[in-house]
């Protein structure tokens, strides 16, 4: 499914879920698991929980690939972007340093989020 509207509920450990597109709502009621999240415009994913306080993993590679980041640590802050909220945390990614950001990922829940703290649980 490379678009549309996908609900998917995970209730187990150590997945890995490729999500490939479309707009997917996540419930995780489970830890460890791991979501590759799709290039900014491929499709966009919500977690209805904080999947960061039950050490899940997002593994950003192919929305990073999708970019010119030159994978220097210093410069990705340029690229990725977090907005935290009331009701949770936004990622969104630039395809150029300090371009337009689409969003690729919110998760509910994750209201004092940060670059940092997002990183904590990612895979550049």
């Amino acid at each position: 499914m490379t678009s549309g509207y996908h609900l998917l509920f995970i209730s187990g450990s150590n997945d890995v879920v490729s999500l490939v597109g479309g707009a997917t709502t996540v419930t995780d009621s489970g830890s460890n698991n791991t979501y590759f999240v799709p290039a900014a415009g491929k499709g966009s994913v919500t977690f209805s929980t904080n999947i960061l306080n039950t050490n899940d993993t997002l593994d950003l590679k192919t929305a990073l690939a999708a970019t010119n980041w030159n994978r220097t640590a210093s410069s990705l802050s340029n690229y990725l972007k977090v907005v935290d909220s009331a009701k949770g945390a936004t990622l969104s990614i630039s395809s150029t340093s300090g371009g337009a950001a689409v969003a690729i990922a919110t998760i509910n829940g994750a209201t004092t989020a940060t670059l940092t703290s997002v990183l904590a649980h990612s895979i550049v």
